[in-house]
């Protein structure tokens, strides 16, 4: 901020943890964030005891290119060897978070309250999707949590091709569930949707001949930055479908109990790309009677103890 005091002062007692400031971030819409880092307004500072310098500090801030930023370091890398930050659900957002005027379905239904292209300024580079058809609607694809319809897809993908207009950054889009208008035989579906993302993605989408263990020199070489992963395992015909991520779901109620399952994940070597799904998994009772609370209390939970 511009205040030269400190807003808060937290002794440093132990080399990790976790302390509630009782600050508020100020939230940043869309046309105020720029695709070149930004602070928000909030430093973070190490100082001595008795003493005003500051021994390190860092801010509040965005990471629209940090694959760019790093590329020299990187480009002997590939994806499947990199651990790539990513959103849950990522279609599922409400920007217009009321704390005090949550609906019981806004609790269990929106994992995000970011757009895609904030969530993707803000540094994630892995997009979790998930997406239902209807025929009979005039936009036929669109973005869902479960059953329910979120927004249409191609606002998702609007937001994809904006960033990697603005960037040189490395996004993979997977396409993981399809709750929504599959069922059945479902092959046509599929292939149209693919279609769909083909045409609407046209000269944005990385040929899957390079694969999960090219560096990300040959990426970057190729001129385009988005990687189209669908987790389908029937035939598809496509020039541009990656082979699925795999999902590492714990599938349970506890912290511990999913610090335990992440732990025994994340040290077993495996030869496909796969993405740690870090977070609990709220049964129907637990929705009812409100035992874990939202999902936004979930991941406050989670998230400072994972």
């Amino acid at each position: 901020t511009d205040s030269a005091e400190p807003l808060v002062t937290v002794p440093v007692v132990a080399p990790s943890g976790w302390v509630d400031t009782g600050l508020q971030e100020n939230r940043s819409a869309w046309d105020t964030l720029a695709f070149t880092e930004q602070c928000l307004g909030y430093w973070a500072a190490l100082r001595r005891a008795n003493n005003s310098q500051a021994v390190a500090s860092s801010c509040l801030g965005t990471a629209p290119r940090w694959m760019e930023r790093q590329r020299e370091a990187l480009q002997n890398m590939s994806l499947r060897n990199m651990f790539l930050p990513g959103t849950h659900n990522s279609a599922a957002y409400l920007e217009k978070y009321q704390p005090f005027h949550e609906t019981f379905v806004q609790k269990y239904v929106f994992n995000q309250d970011e757009r895609v292209l904030n969530q993707l300024i803000y540094g994630a580079r892995v997009l979790d999707l998930r997406v239902g058809f209807y025929p009979s609607t005039p936009e036929i694809w669109f973005a869902n949590h479960g059953v329910v319809r979120l927004r249409p897809l191609v606002q998702v993908l609007d937001d994809v091709k904006l960033f990697a207009n603005m960037t040189e950054e490395i996004v993979v889009l997977d396409f993981h569930h399809f709750p929504v208008g599959f069922q059945g035989d479902s092959w046509m579906v599929h292939q149209a949707l693919v279609k769909y993302l083909e045409e609407v993605m046209n000269g944005y989408l990385i040929s899957p001949s390079l694969g999960w263990e090219a560096p990300l020199s040959s990426l970057w070489r190729s001129g385009r930055r988005i990687v189209l992963s669908y987790n389908y395992q029937g035939p598809l015909v496509s020039q541009y479908v990656w082979p699925r991520v795999i999902q590492k779901w714990g599938d349970v109620r506890s912290v511990t109990a999913l610090h335990e399952y992440l732990a025994g994940v994340v040290n077993r070597p495996y030869p496909y790309p796969w993405a740690a799904m870090a977070e609990l998994t709220p049964t129907a009772v637990d929705v009812i009677t409100g035992r874990l609370g939202s999902l936004r209390q979930i991941s406050n939970n989670v998230n400072r103890n994972v």
